[in-house]
């Protein structure tokens, strides 16, 4: 765990900065966070402290391309000190890492269910400085040593010299949450992962993409399940599944039907022509991929567990 949040032994006797922010490229409102957080970054390595850089997995909070069903997109994946996910299905070292910090920096987070797990276990022998322009949220689940209510620029500005800071992605529908993305980077190609049930969620924004041009791919996970929800009922409550098998139409011809191409894929060697014929296609498109119905996401926090108790299968 240590080499993969780019830390060494001799590290851990030195202040620990766990860091979370909300800035990502898909949306465009956060973009110039991504200047700062370089600015501080290169301030935390300079001084005593040591920081790693954590994404909230938010399902809430941030992500552009669809985790967690929905969303993000992670600009800082390639820094040395960025270690993953946190969260009921982020990544196992950081959920374990965060426990460990001296120090917890949250930047536009709300610290919700799906990022702390069981809150009398969150961050034991952490201080919490947590920055947000809604005053209502400080403190409102985990109690903080500093809140500064103000925008974040402003305070990652002011605090520059003295913390680290990283990348944390909002917990948005994917299919919105790319659209988002294609408009602000239209010099880049954006594609959403989306659960059939996500989709059917916001399935109206088709013909908002037709109707603004919106050059958005759309790649379709479609188990016939809302999948969060059946894994808990599997997993915590004996398979009594209830309300969450999907009547799904046929997204293909739904797609066609508002006017953009679309193709579904049942068979595994099909998969890469599909995905070949998906990006070559220069306006919107929706893969519709047949995925395994019953197939787990790990890892992932129990109900009620703290986030160092993440199983990984």
């Amino acid at each position: 765990m240590l080499f993969a949040a780019g830390l060494t032994e001799a590290d851990l006797d030195r202040p620990q900065v766990g860091i979370v922010s909300s800035g990502f490229e898909g949306n465009p409102c956060n973009m110039h966070l991504n200047g700062l957080a370089a600015a501080v970054k290169e301030s935390v390595q300079a001084s005593e402290m040591v920081g790693f850089v954590s994404n909230t997995i938010g399902v809430s909070d941030g992500i552009s391309m669809g985790t967690a069903g929905m969303r993000y997109s992670l600009p800082s994946r390639d820094h040395p000190l960025y270690v993953g996910l946190l969260g009921m299905h982020g990544n196992y070292g950081p959920n374990l890492k965060k426990d460990d910090c001296d120090l917890l920096v949250a930047v536009g987070m709300r610290f919700d269910d799906r990022v702390t797990g069981n809150l009398a276990k969150y961050a034991p022998r952490a201080r919490v400085v947590h920055v947000d322009i809604d005053a209502s949220e400080i403190g409102k689940n985990v109690p903080v040593d500093v809140g500064i209510v103000a925008d974040a620029k402003e305070a990652l500005a002011a605090m520059a010299d003295r913390v680290a800071t990283g990348s944390h992605e909002a917990w948005l529908d994917a299919l919105p949450a790319a659209m988002g993305a294609a408009l602000a980077r239209s010099d880049r190609q954006v594609v959403g992962v989306i659960g059939d049930g996500g989709f059917q969620m916001t399935i109206q924004e088709l013909a908002t993409i037709v109707q603004d041009d919106i050059p958005v791919k759309a790649v379709i996970l479609n188990n016939g399940y809302l999948g969060m929800v059946r894994q808990w009922q599997e997993m915590f409550f004996d398979n009594r599944y209830s309300a969450i098998e999907l009547a799904n139409p046929d997204f293909v011809g739904v797609a066609e039907a508002f006017g953009l191409k679309g193709r579904r894929v049942a068979e595994r060697a099909e998969l890469d022509a599909a995905i070949d014929e998906m990006l070559a296609c220069e306006g919107p498109f929706v893969l519709d991929v047949m995925v395994e119905r019953e197939e787990n996401v790990f890892p992932m926090i129990p109900v009620g567990a703290g986030c160092s108790e993440i199983r990984l299968g």
